[in-house]
């Protein structure tokens, strides 16, 4: 146990930053937790006034309960997936396996610390995700005492197994892979492969919720939040921890801390077999020296637009490097694709659904405003998931006196990093919508028009993660993983991504004026697209100057 802690205290510090000591902070960082805040405030409120209006509609049939179950099925399951990325990064390739191999520990030792500092980064996700929820339900509801100490001991409980699972399917991608020693190709291997295994599970788990329409209207008369048998669950503890904290079943939340606990030993028994192999030498990488002859020489040193070029070597690292290529780019590919993939693979089986949606007169003047909103829904969701603005001068860690030494303007630099987040951006938008469009045969001259308001979302959410992450960036770190995945900068912008089309949406039904409500929404865009424009080019060389 005392190796377990003391080795949990160095993996938290050096995992979440805490050795950034000693540097007196500027005004612009001392404001971050209030524009933080002020970030999160619209996704906030959007969740919780979301949650309560979900409320009023289950109430009368006593189904309240799932919003509690919806909750912890969604937050298990984004848990299962961010960890398909956060365990090869924290367990594998962080710089500190190699000294703690060396040591005298075992791999029960340092996968429980490396597990439990995970933990604590999941529950950073459940806290931003869940407390608006919570405090919804537990306004129009309110239950009873007994639900209150359950919930947080859910809570506590939830990050567990999935984190778990993930970390088997990790070991065993790597256990399976013995002779790629090097982090690149583990990187690209692993979490490809993972992420395959994730939408493949995710996707039978959905098929096995289907329920008939008449075991439906019987589930209905019984009441009860007999609603929560519908949902088909990834993580095999979340249906008893569900049913603990709506029924108040101790019986339940005991099978779910089982189940829990049954998971850890099977982790530890399998991490003490597979672990140790598959960490020596992960940290290797390979490098490809390749000669140049007259003509190659001459086109790679050939004379370009500095910015166009600067742009470039933004794509081309995040490209070659793994860890920024799952995260930063191939969402924004993989995610429309499985979306498109799962509407055409079920097409069959929701025939009736399809054919409403495609029945929908898209000509209709209320449309028109719900297709132009959707595109800006877009514009911010697929920006919110490349993050690679909002990391930008982060990814540079130690390296960022290359920014200063080059003879380039900070202005020309940031404007480079912004255009590399707005190709990947455009890429995602595309690939939502153009598919989409098609399906479910929008007018093109309205899917041209989502796209432009799309693209003006995007504008101003690249320009905002370029000024958050100029503020506050996080440079000290030891492998690739920890900018991408380990930053609270991202916050900025995937939670506005979630949380400002739900607003959208909500003030596009309150204010019953289609035509008003676009104009506002039009100059609101082009007033913040101009306002983050302007705001970074002010910021840009005061706050790299001060960096160091």
């Amino acid at each position: 146990m005392r190796n377990f802690c003391a080795l949990f205290k160095v993996t938290l510090k050096n995992t979440f930053g805490v050795t950034e000591t000693g540097k007196k902070k500027t005004f612009l960082q001392k404001l971050f937790p209030i524009f933080l805040l002020v970030a999160i405030a619209p996704t906030i409120a959007s969740f919780y006034f979301l949650t309560g209006d979900a409320i009023a509609l289950l109430k009368p049939i006593q189904q309240t309960g799932v919003i509690i179950g919806l909750l912890l099925t969604m937050l298990s399951t984004l848990i299962f997936f961010l960890a398909i990325f956060l365990i090869p990064a924290v367990f594998y390739f962080s710089k500190d396996v190699e000294t703690l191999l060396s040591l005298p520990l075992k791999a029960s030792t340092i996968l429980s610390a490396k597990l439990a500092v995970s933990m604590i980064y999941e529950y950073i996700t459940i806290l931003a995700i869940g407390i608006p929820v919570v405090l919804a339900y537990i306004v129009n509801v309110q239950p009873p005492l007994g639900f209150y100490p359950l919930l947080i001991l859910t809570i506590l409980l939830l990050p567990v197994v999935p984190l778990i699972m993930s970390g088997l399917l990790v070991m065993a991608v790597m256990a399976l892979i013995p002779k790629a020693r090097n982090r690149d190709l583990f990187n690209y291997i692993s979490g490809f492969i993972s992420l395959g295994f994730a939408v493949g599970i995710n996707m039978v788990v959905g098929n096995m919720a289907t329920i008939s329409a008449d075991e439906m209207v019987q589930l209905l008369i019984q009441g009860n939040n007999s609603f929560l048998a519908i949902f088909g669950y990834l993580v095999p503890s979340v249906p008893f921890a569900a049913k603990a904290v709506v029924n108040l079943s101790l019986v339940d939340f005991a099978i779910s801390v089982l189940i829990a606990i049954g998971a850890y030993l099977l982790f530890l028994l399998i991490a003490e077999l597979a672990y140790f192999k598959a960490a020596v030498g992960v940290n290797e990488t390979g490098a490809n020296r390749r000669k140049l002859n007259g003509k190659a020489y001459l086109s790679s040193t050939q004379g370009a637009d500095p910015i166009w070029t600067y742009t470039l070597k933004e794509l081309k690292l995040m490209i070659r490097t793994p860890i920024y290529l799952l995260n930063n780019i191939s969402t924004v590919i993989l995610i429309p694709a499985i979306l498109v993939g799962t509407l055409m693979t079920t097409a069959g089986q929701q025939d009736e659904l399809i054919t409403l949606i495609q029945s929908i007169d898209w000509n209709a003047p209320g449309m028109f405003a719900y297709v132009l909103t959707a595109g800006v829904a877009i514009g911010l969701f697929m920006t919110s998931l490349n993050l690679i603005t909002v990391t930008a001068i982060s990814r540079e860690g130690t390296r960022l006196f290359f920014m200063k030494y080059i003879p380039m303007s900070y202005n020309a630099q940031i404007q480079a990093k912004v255009n590399s987040g707005l190709i990947v951006s455009v890429l995602g938008i595309l690939f939502m919508t153009v598919p989409f469009g098609v399906v479910f045969s929008i007018p093109w001259i309205q899917i041209v028009l989502a796209i432009v308001m799309a693209l003006l979302a995007s504008v101003f959410l690249n320009y905002f993660g370029m000024i958050v992450d100029m503020i506050h960036p996080k440079l000290i770190w030891e492998q690739e993983a920890v900018p991408v995945k380990q930053n609270i900068n991202a916050v900025f912008t995937m939670l506005p991504g979630m949380g400002l089309p739900v607003a959208a949406f909500l003030v596009l039904n309150w204010l019953k004026n289609d035509t008003l409500f676009l104009v506002v929404l039009v100059v609101l865009l082009v007033g913040l697209d101009l306002a983050s424009i302007i705001a970074t080019r002010k910021i840009a060389t005061s706050a790299i100057e001060k960096l160091s």
